[in-house]
């Protein structure tokens, strides 16, 4: 087909209309059919929408699960799709997640991403870029988190709360506390968040991205500020690790093809406190509360685009869809944690990973397996385990950004000893095999039982007593920051 042939071809078709100029390449582009162009030319409806998913699974299994997760408020069933050559194995490969129609008007991300799910089965494993993608990655696709809202074409799910504010996230509770007025979106999760929430927490994600409409940009945490104000605009709220958000933000706006130029937001990017408050969101909550550095993506200036706009932003934003999870999660820090036990022998076991200067921790999976995003630079890590001695390692992180570090660590047992944490994670002191998170901050003492290996309830309470002492470490940390920095804004 000739470039002018597909011109032609795209004029009778309907030329999307969106005040952009189109270079004839592009043009080129949008006219040659594909495999996942039907994808790209309407809406499916919630059914269609999950018979194509099951169907899917089957046409590509050796590439795929899919799996049911919960149901809405109004009974529609939750899919995420999984794609990985190594589908529903627990590996040591990083997880990720994309979630989709959060919004019930903000339809588009639920097209692309089964755009995306076509392109990663039909091209594997000839797409070089396709092979690393499912090679190297557990990536969950969830297409649409709120099917009645885009059944209803309106923002809120049934129940009418938005999704989107109706996370427990520590900053809307601290807001709440201080005599915030609870609207209809603070009350208990709804059935779809609930959902999300345990799935979340039932892996080990390193990051995510939400797919969302009403501008073009890449918005990171914080979206919201530690004393619950509204009223307060213009000023960054800058997360622990802002440099690393500021860093996943850029890959993202950088390999979109318009993203980066945005007159609005410099590079196309935002902090989101700074752009608006908001709390309850999803973001935070990924970040606080399940350690997965998500962003909030806005990839279109107008909600609900029209059916002819879909291929092109499927062209838009291609190429960074495939790559950031790539960059991501191949890049920062990555590695394992085992213990020395009793007998000698070496086993994995739970761990926390601090970074000197970084308040907020991760820990690894059951298996000591951890992915750390981290934005080039050179940092000092420290890892600790119940039971076991510290141990601290210099990194440094290649200022290309694609390649990562991995550091393995191998903990010795702890005998009557006590370790003092850095003053931003915890102090585990273990005399009698207990164990003892402390912090001076927060004023919080939490003792669990402890046999260097862990039980599986032991792990979860070590595990919760953590998160809550970082978040609330976190917390504490900002007020008194931002007490100084409000102050010389005003």
């Amino acid at each position: 087909m000739s470039k002018a042939l597909a011109f032609t071809f795209l004029l009778v078709l309907g030329l999307p209309q969106h005040g952009r100029c189109f270079s004839l390449r592009r043009l080129f582009q949008l006219a040659i059919p594909s495999p996942y162009s039907p994808l790209l030319s309407n809406y499916m409806s919630n059914e269609d929408m999950a018979a194509w998913l099951k169907s899917y699974a089957e046409r590509c299994s050796h590439v795929s699960k899919l799996s049911s997760f919960g149901r809405s408020a109004g009974g529609a069933e939750l899919l995420a799709l999984e794609i990985s050559s190594t589908p529903g194995q627990r590996t040591s490969k990083p997880e990720f997640k994309y979630v989709a129609n959060i919004h019930g008007d903000e339809p588009s991300g639920r097209q692309l991403l089964l755009a995306l799910a076509e392109k990663l089965c039909t091209e594997y494993p000839s797409n070089s870029l396709v092979k690393k993608v499912v090679d190297s990655l557990h990536l969950f696709l969830i297409p649409t988190i709120n099917p009645d809202g885009f059944r209803m074409k309106h923002r809120e799910n049934m129940a009418s709360v938005d999704l989107n504010r109706n996370f427990p996230d520590p900053l809307k509770k601290t807001r709440l506390r201080s005599g915030g007025r609870p609207g209809r979106d603070d009350g208990e999760p709804q059935p779809e968040v609930q959902a999300l929430m345990d799935f979340t927490l039932r892996h080990k994600f390193v990051a995510s991205l939400a797919l969302h409409e009403g501008a073009l940009v890449a918005n990171y945490p914080m979206d919201g500020y530690p004393d619950g104000s509204y009223s307060t605009r213009g000023i960054k709220q800058p997360s622990p690790d802002d440099a690393s958000f500021m860093y996943i933000a850029n890959l993202y706006a950088q390999r979109h093809k318009t993203m980066a130029a945005s007159k609005e937001f410099k590079g196309g990017v935002t902090n989101g406190a700074q752009w608006y408050p908001l709390y309850g969101g999803m973001q935070d909550w990924n970040y606080l509360v399940a350690g997965c550095m998500e962003l909030t993506l806005e990839l279109n200036d107008n909600k609900w685009p029209k059916p002819n706009r879909l291929a092109e932003m499927w062209l838009e934003n291609e190429q960074a869809l495939l790559e950031w999870p790539l960059a991501v999660g191949l890049g920062g820090l990555h590695g394992s944690v085992r213990g020395i036990g009793p007998a000698n022998g070496v086993l994995p076991i739970v761990a926390t990973v601090a970074v000197q200067g970084i308040p907020h921790n991760i820990s690894t999976s059951p298996e000591g397996v951890f992915h750390r995003v981290l934005a080039p630079g050179k940092y000092t890590v420290t890892v600790i385990a119940p039971g076991y001695t510290a141990q601290t390692a210099d990194i440094t992180i290649p200022a290309d950004g694609a390649t990562g570090v991995t550091t393995n660590f191998t903990l010795s047992r702890m005998g009557a000893a006590t370790f003092k944490a850095p003053a931003s994670v915890a102090s585990f002191s273990q005399p009698d095999g207990t164990v003892r998170v402390v912090s001076p901050q927060m004023g919080i003492s939490k003792t669990t039982a402890s046999s260097g290996f862990l039980a599986s309830n032991q792990k979860a309470l070590a595990f919760v007593g953590l998160q809550v002492l970082v978040i609330g470490t976190f917390i504490a940390w900002r007020k008194r920051r931002n007490s100084t920095s409000f102050r010389s804004a005003l």
